[in-house]
């Protein structure tokens, strides 16, 4: 086995991170964690009342094994509080293991970046940590069990590069390169392997380098393209390109948004279906009837003997990396190195072991100057721009939540677009216009002369009838207003929800 490179995290700095590691695709064993000021979890994870105080009542799918002998990875989960969890791990039990959960879709139609229980502890660390540089997240994961004489992951690989923290335990892992990828046995079946790891299976929709879908990056291109023709149009104040230019936007928008919202009714719909809402009950066991594509066939427990036998195209032990991973130490892993999991108490104590993860979208931009690379890590800028209106939206929830948002009134129906007029009718209108505005000010300097007048014989009554219908009270300004009210109350919560994420995406994407 081949021990892996090590470096100090108080001397290893981005660029470093960057030039040695992940642009060539190489793991690295880092002494110590991340320097962020936000990174807070080794402090107040370590006891279980923080944890259970802040999201003990959060509904979490735990993996479950038959037995301290069997695996995880195998597709057995079941529902319960998360402080329940908590409580079977401080009791000892083996059986069970919380690893990352499925992620809700944002308003982009990407996973969310954390899900339930980690969306509650917010404030103890960084979305981004400094050390990875420019590389994009895609989620941030916690994994909890216990384990004494130690349970595997089985083996496996992942679609993205992996910074993993370990709080609590010690961890074991045994590596494998990608360029090995057709000689792992997977239970998928293998299209491509990347030349930065992104290994693609037959049954995944198309897919580049960096992971995005190639159905989702055209129609990025393409919202860029019209961004840019309505910049340029504006500019040149060319009035037939910005409404050319509008339409094509305003359309990319609507088709997106058409297939948001698509997933997002079918996920409710499904939702529904279940019922009212129930507690879990922690002894209904999920099973999944196929094991996922990237997992491996081949169990690593088998003597050299019977692996040679039964998977005779296996790399030999020279192939493996082996690397030790400590409490407060860090792994970076990059995407699509095969790696088995063991994970151990600390000091064959029973209270547990804690983990917590970033997974980044693969770089793909490697043939470019290591500097370069560094400031723009991926070919495209897809996932920069993604990056940046999620936290725009991060942004606007921190700031609804300081400042709550005024009621909106409902958007109105778009008016049909007139047909064009020709220069002459154009100048034929203007004229026609500014009759009619000579007009009505000769006719409000009369309305204004007669108004002193009778405002001398009323006394001033005119004003404070004015005043109270500026204040709502008469003239139907108040009955207006709750005939809003009621109609909000009466509407669908999800989809006045649902409203509320259209009608900010499609501002994000505007911009």
């Amino acid at each position: 086995m081949i021990d892996i490179a090590v470096r100090d995290a108080g001397w290893l700095t981005p660029e470093d991170l960057w030039k040695d590691f992940i642009s060539t695709r190489t793991p690295v064993l880092i002494k110590g964690h991340i320097k962020d000021d936000a990174w807070s979890v080794p402090k107040r994870w370590k006891e279980n009342a923080y944890l259970n105080e802040k999201a003990g009542n959060v509904t979490v799918k735990v993996e479950k094994r038959g037995g301290a002998k069997e695996k995880f990875g195998k597709g057995r989960k079941m529902a319960m509080n998360f402080g329940e969890f908590l409580g079977e791990i401080a009791e000892g039990d083996e059986t069970l293991y919380l690893s990352p959960q499925e992620a809700c879709v944002g308003v982009d139609g990407l996973p969310e970046l954390i899900s339930p229980p980690l969306d509650e502890f917010k404030g103890d660390f960084p979305f981004r940590p400094e050390l990875m540089g420019n590389l994009v997240p895609h989620q941030i994961n916690i994994w909890m069990g216990n384990a004494r004489n130690g349970s595997s992951s089985g083996l496996h690989h992942d679609f993205h590069d992996n910074l993993y923290i370990l709080v609590k335990g010690k961890k074991r892992f045994k590596l494998f390169s990608p360029e090995k990828a057709h000689r792992m046995y997977t239970v998928g079946k293998i299209a491509e392997v990347h030349k930065n790891g992104r290994i693609i299976y037959e049954t995944e929709k198309p897919t580049l380098s960096d992971g995005s879908l190639v159905e989702a990056f055209e129609e990025f291109q393409k919202m860029k393209a019209a961004k840019e023709a309505l910049i340029i149009a504006e500019a040149e104040q060319d009035e037939e390109a910005m409404e050319k230019a509008e339409e094509e936007l305003d359309a990319l928008m609507e088709k997106s948004l058409d297939g948001f919202f698509d997933d997002v009714e079918g996920n409710v719909e499904e939702e529904d279906s279940s019922g009212d809402d129930k507690k879990p009950k922690s002894d209904e066991v999920e099973v999944d009837e196929e094991d996922p594509s990237n997992f491996s066939k081949v169990d690593l427990s088998l003597s050299r003997k019977a692996l040679k036998k039964k998977f005779p195209k296996f790399p030999r032990d020279a192939a493996c990396c082996c690397a030790e991973v400590e409490e407060g130490n860090m792994l970076y892993l990059p995407a699509g190195w095969f790696h088995e999991v063991t994970s151990f108490n600390m000091d064959d104590s029973s209270n547990g072991h804690i983990a917590f993860n970033y997974w980044f979208h693969p770089p793909n931009n490697l043939e470019a100057e290591k500097s370069e690379g560094f400031e723009k890590p991926y070919v495209s800028d897809y996932w920069a721009s993604t990056w940046a209106n999620r936290m725009l939206d991060v942004d606007e929830k921190e700031d609804d939540h300081v400042f709550p948002p005024e009621e909106e009134e409902d958007e109105p129906e778009r008016p049909k677009k007139k047909k064009k007029r020709g220069k002459k009718e154009k100048k034929k209108k203007k004229a026609r216009n500014e009759t009619v505005e000579a007009k009505e000010e000769e006719v409000e300097k009369e309305k204004v002369i007669e108004g002193g007048k009778k405002k001398r014989k009323s006394g001033g009554n005119d004003a404070a009838t004015r005043g109270k219908k500026e204040r709502g009270v008469g003239g139907g300004g108040k009955k207006k207003g709750k005939k809003r009210k009621n109609l909000v109350e009466s509407s669908c919560p999800e989809k006045e929800e649902n409203l509320g994420k259209k009608k900010k995406k499609k501002k994000n994407l505007k911009k």
